[in-house]
C-alpha cells in the first residue's frame, strides 16, 4: 500500500504545510476556496507560533493541526465512499469502526511526516462549481520547484464545505484507496481488512 500512502501524504501535507505567505493565486467566487484557505491559514498559525515549537511541544502542535484537518476533512464520506459497496453490507458498529481506523490510518501517515515537509507552498488556480458540490484546483510547488496538481472535492452541508476527497496528478485517493481495499477484501475478507487496518495503526 506504498503508493496510497504516499497519495495520503501528498493531500495533508499539500493542504498543511506551507511557508508563511506562500498560499496564493486566483480568489475562489465561492467558499470552497475559501474554506480551504482558512483551514491552510490556521495551520500556518500554529507551525509558526513561537509558542509551540521544540520537541517538548510536539504533541499539542500536532494534536491542534490534526483537529484543523478534522474539521474541514469529512472522514465519515471519505470511509462511504472508499468502500463503496461494502459500506451498505456493514453495520453501523462496523462502519464506526472502519471510519475510525481509516481516519487514523491517514492521520497517523501523515502526522510522521508534518514537520519534513515545511517548504512547500500552495497556488490556488481555480475552482469548479456544480450546486453544492466544488472542485478547488491547487498546485502544490515543491522546495525544489516541482509542480504538483492537487484537486480537493467539496460538499456544503450544514456545518459548511467538507473535503470528500482529493485527486493528485489526476489520480483519486478515493478511488485508489478503493480499489487497494477491495483488493484485500475479495483475498482475505473484510475482516482482513480490518485487521491489516487495527495492526497498521496499533504498531506504528
Amino acid at each position: 500500500m506504498s503508493r496510497l500512502k504516499g497519495a495520503a501524504a501528498a493531500v495533508l501535507v499539500s493542504l498543511a504545510i506551507l511557508v508563511p505567505g506562500a498560499a496564493s493565486g486566483a480568489a475562489g467566487a465561492s467558499g470552497a476556496v475559501e474554506a480551504v484557505r482558512a483551514t491552510v491559514d490556521r495551520v500556518i498559525e500554529i507551525l509558526n507560533d513561537p509558542g509551540l515549537q521544540g520537541p517538548e511541544h510536539k504533541g499539542e502542535r500536532r494534536g491542534r493541526v490534526m483537529a484543523l484537518i478534522s474539521e474541514r476533512f469529512d472522514f465519515e464520506e471519505l470511509s462511504r465512499r472508499t468502500l463503496a459497496r461494502h459500506w451498505r453490507k456493514r453495520t453501523d458498529a462496523e462502519k464506526k469502526e472502519f471510519v475510525g481506523l481509516y481516519t487514523r490510518f491517514l492521520q497517523d501517515f501523515y502526522m510522521k511526516r508534518i514537520e519534513d515537509n515545511r517548504r512547500q507552498k500552495v497556488v490556488y488556480t481555480g475552482e469548479t462549481l456544480r450546486g453544492k458540490s466544488a472542485e478547488v484546483q491547487t498546485l502544490v510547488v515543491t522546495a525544489k520547484g516541482l509542480e504538483v496538481p492537487i484537486n480537493y472535492r467539496l460538499k456544503q452541508g450544514p456545518d459548511g464545505w467538507k473535503v470528500y476527497d482529493v485527486v493528485i496528478e489526476g489520480v483519486s485517493l478515493v478511488r485508489s484507496y478503493r480499489t487497494q481495499f477491495g483488493e484485500v477484501i475479495q483475498k482475505r475478507s473484510y475482516e482482513g481488512l480490518i485487521k491489516m487496518l487495527r495492526e497498521k495503526v496499533e504498531g506504528d
